[in-house]
């Protein structure tokens, strides 16, 4: 094919071919279709999922809007476990397609997320989903589609009946002939094509394949995928980098900003990218199904193997090779960031214009950046300052972005390489704070302070707490706490439906005296308004409080005795005849909190030794550790296999977060796992507390000051003025009242000296007229008492996906615009929209 001679930064341009090659010329008609994947499978990722999806926004979408030939299906997977957010942002962008040739394909069937078979991705079955499948699906009522034109898409299962029209994605009619070109593309979600590239692909395809074409119909062969398949792809482009990311500090950044990256050209003298990887075949549309429209299994290695497995072709052997397109010009850009599955671009110790042992035989070139960033715009319709914003939300959000990472690599469909282990190690020394990854014995800064109460520490112990004051459900009439209300009784309703129809042994516990396991009652609020949630749950479905409740300890917590020093304990031959043994819910499953989660796995066999049945109230599971969190797996399935039969029922273990749930039932086979919302929603509701005006500010800034926080760097007055001036300007800045807690501040602000959770917890959210917080249970305090708040999420995300599960209940309850509460990735945009909240009037 002629290429123009015009070159901007070494990058050179197409014109058209000849006219011989021209879809209305052609014997066959070409049937075209792009996938791109988006989290399909990884849904329980929130920092990921948005900066994902800035990318597809900012480098894919443009580029396919943009493309001068709309004759393609462009077919984008999502998972339904993505926030609501994200999913109605994205069929929003997608139904500005001119064509509405986008159709935006809710599933989280990772098989159909695959992109090829390869030794990095051995868990691949094969190479994701034709058209054919998606439109069968659809038209069986078994797929969710919300976007694009589906009767086009249904048209493509019509048969050659003489002379019957058939649509093409651009809406134009055509006569439909008997013979197809299969063309199937991938296109990753942070990758972007060159604006003419759908076109110059078909006409490359048809003029290649003419010779072809005339020899099957010349010869009346019934063309197959099987006989004519090869591969089409593009090898030299350009990339975008994002390494600022490890290379500044905090305080450089808040000095400086950063920088909207780098753009260099890349060489690829011998591999394929993914980014317009390409199958083509021919087939009789007469004789079309979902089996003959898929390719056969020794097309669908992904393009990292292509070279290695295929020749190239040549004139006279245009099938069961490959052709690398775009060879004088960039076909294809791709992003290279923290979102990736292969991270060997972000190694510290790569040099990216130099030989490595990851890129052997390709070269960087950085020369002409200005230059290459104008091919950008002009070529690509990428807009550079978006590309700047971008980079500030990958900097902001880069911790709980890599982590995230890290959790969702080696998920089904995806690839699994193994040097991305290695470049993600290396960038959390660099970027993650140390305590997120190492655990630090907490202080107990409320040591010298006693609590206010006494427990019985006897085999009946009973206790009496001072709980904040209730009010009615439904008593307050204001629109957002109505709405608060409602889903809290939703909530209630699911959680007693869990427990009394989903818990087989639930009616055998009536009549028997529960243990409830290491339960909490030290300072941190959230913990003891679990233990407080439990008790409540069982007092609403007729156990008696405190009577029929016994509890003992693991470790720590003086108030209640250790299991250990209980009768039944240490008699031997104790048989607990199925009573119910109630392990502490929370969010210390896993091995950010290692001590609890030895003792509890410990526990398990003691329990069931000694015929307990039992019920695991709702919990958060999070392991940083592969290897470690399948070892636990390997001995909760070691003792829960060797008991099996001696119990009441299985063991029955509740999540409160679909990931966790998700986790579990391949993890923990042997036992039942539930859904089931976090049962501090057993509290409450309750009222704003009232504050002397000594105390009241304008925002509350709840911290974390452990090692699950991702803001504990930004823990301070001066920080929290920086961004409030950068927002709003200096002025109205100094005019906006803030101060900065964690739970042990109440103690000394409201001079009390109990710990657990009392009307303090309540007063001090309520110092605010607005509350800002990384700690889940102040968010679900903040909740139950009216109060309007904006949440960040902590190191596991838990936040997020705790609330998804126990908003999702109810109608409307995920809205926070209708009950005043919002989500924001990181302290910056929290402030925002804190501020937005302020001068918006939004409360109560």
């Amino acid at each position: 094919m002629e290429l123009s001679g015009v070159s901007r930064a070494g990058c050179r341009h197409p014109k058209p071919t000849s006219g011989f090659a021209d879809s209305k010329n052609s014997l066959f008609q070409i049937r075209h279709s792009v996938l791109t994947r988006f989290m399909v499978g990884q849904g329980n990722q929130p920092a990921l999922a948005r900066a994902r999806f800035e990318l597809f926004k900012t480098f894919c979408l443009p580029t396919m809007v943009s493309q001068t030939s709309q004759n393609y299906f462009w077919l984008v997977l999502i998972d339904p476990g993505l926030s609501q957010d994200i999913l109605q942002e994205m069929t929003s962008l997608l139904q500005t397609m001119p064509s509405q040739n986008a159709f935006l394909i809710v599933t989280n069937n990772t098989e159909w997320a695959s992109d090829g078979l390869s030794h990095y991705n051995k868990k691949a079955k094969g190479y994701g989903v034709n058209l054919r499948t998606i439109a069968e699906e659809f038209q069986h009522g078994r797929l969710d589609i919300r976007t694009g034109n589906t009767d086009t898409l249904l048209g493509t299962l019509q048969h050659n009946n003489g002379g019957q029209q058939s649509s093409l994605p651009s809406g134009k009619d055509v006569p439909l002939k008997q013979n197809l070109i299969l063309v199937e593309t991938l296109l990753d979600a942070d990758d972007g094509l060159h604006r003419l590239a759908i076109e110059y692909m078909q006409k490359d395809i048809l003029e290649r394949t003419y010779p072809q074409q005339q020899q099957l119909l010349s010869q009346k062969i019934t063309p197959t995928l099987d006989l004519t398949w090869w591969i089409l792809c593009a090898s030299d482009h350009i990339e975008w980098h994002h390494r600022e990311i490890f290379k500044i500090t905090v305080e450089e950044y808040a000095e400086k900003g950063i920088s909207d990256g780098m753009v260099g050209r890349r060489e690829m003298p011998q591999e394929c990218i993914s980014a317009g990887f390409t199958r083509v075949g021919f087939l009789d549309v007469a004789k079309a199904t979902r089996l003959s429209c898929t390719f056969p299994k020794n097309a669908q290695n992904n393009h990292f193997q292509t070279h290695k497995t295929l020749k190239p072709c040549q004139r006279d052997t245009q099938k069961h090779c490959y052709f690398r397109s775009f060879m004088d010009f960039p076909g294809a850009l791709r992003s290279r960031s923290i979102t990736s599955d292969s991270m060997s671009h972000l190694d510290p110790d790569v040099n990216l214009s130099k030989k490595s042992k990851y890129l052997k035989d390709s070269k960087f070139h950085l020369d002409d950046s200005d230059k290459l960033w104008k091919v950008v715009a002009d070529d690509f319709s990428i807009r550079r300052e978006q590309v700047l914003q971008l980079s500030k939300h990958l900097y902001e959000n880069r911790v709980s972005i890599l982590l995230e990472n890290e959790r969702s690599r080696c998920r089904p469909g995806f690839p699994c390489v193994e040097h991305s282990k290695t470049t993600i190690s290396k960038l959390k020394e660099m970027i993650v704070p140390s305590g997120s990854q190492t655990p630090k014995k907490k202080k107990k800064t409320w040591a010298k302070k006693k609590p206010s109460f006494k427990l019985v520490s006897k085999e009946d112990s009973k206790t009496k707490i001072v709980q904040p004051k209730t009010i009615r459900l439904h008593e307050i009439e204001k629109p957002a706490i109505k709405v608060r209300h409602q889903c809290i009784e939703a909530i209630r309703e699911r959680q007693k439906n869990v427990i009394s129809d989903v818990v087989p042994f639930f009616h055998d516990m009536i009549g028997q005296r529960a243990l409830l396991v290491n339960p909490a009652y030290h300072s941190n609020v959230g913990d003891h308004m679990i233990t407080l949630g439990e008790i409540e749950l069982l007092r609403r479905l007729g156990v008696k409080i405190p009577e029929e409740i016994e509890q003992c300890r693991y470790s720590g917590q003086d108030l209640i005795p250790y299991c250990k020093s209980l009768k039944w304990w240490k008699e031997k031959n104790y048989q607990a005849g199925g009573r119910p043994a109630l392990l502490h819910g929370g969010g210390n499953w896993g091995d950010l909190w290692r001590k609890n989660q030895n003792l509890r796995i410990q526990s398990l066999e003691i329990f069931l030794q000694k015929n307990f049945t039992i019920l695991g109230m709702p919990q958060s599971l999070y392991y940083r550790d592969e290897d470690l969190k399948k070892q636990d797996a390997d001995r909760i399935e070691a003792i829960l296999s060797t008991f099996h039969g001696t119990v009441a029922a299985r063991p029955t273990f509740l999540w409160r977060e679909q990931f966790s749930y998700d986790e579990a039932v391949e993890l923990y086979p042997s036992a039942q796992n539930v859904l089931m919302p976090d049962i501090a929603f057993q509290l409450g509701p309750y009222q704003p507390a009232p504050v002397n005006d000594s105390n009241a500010v304008d925002v509350v800034v709840f911290l974390r000051k452990d090692h699950e926080s991702l803001e504990s760097k930004h823990r301070n007055a001066a920080y929290v003025r920086s961004i409030l001036n950068s927002l709003v300007g200096e002025e109205k800045s100094n005019s906006t009242t803030f101060k900065i807690v964690d739970w042990n501040d109440r103690l000394e602000i409201f001079d009390s000296d109990n710990i657990l959770f009392t009307e303090t917890a309540i007063q001090m959210l309520s110092m605010g007229r607005v509350l800002v917080c990384d700690r889940l249970h102040a968010s679900i305090l903040a909740y139950l008492s009216g109060i309007p708040f904006v949440y960040i999420d902590q190191l596991s995300g838990k936040i997020s996906k705790t609330l998804d599960v126990a908003l999702r209940i109810g109608d409307g309850c995920l809205d926070g615009q209708k009950s005043n509460f919002a989500r924001a990735m990181n302290l910056t945009q929290a402030l925002d929209m804190a501020m937005d909240f302020l001068e918006n009037d939004r409360f109560r």
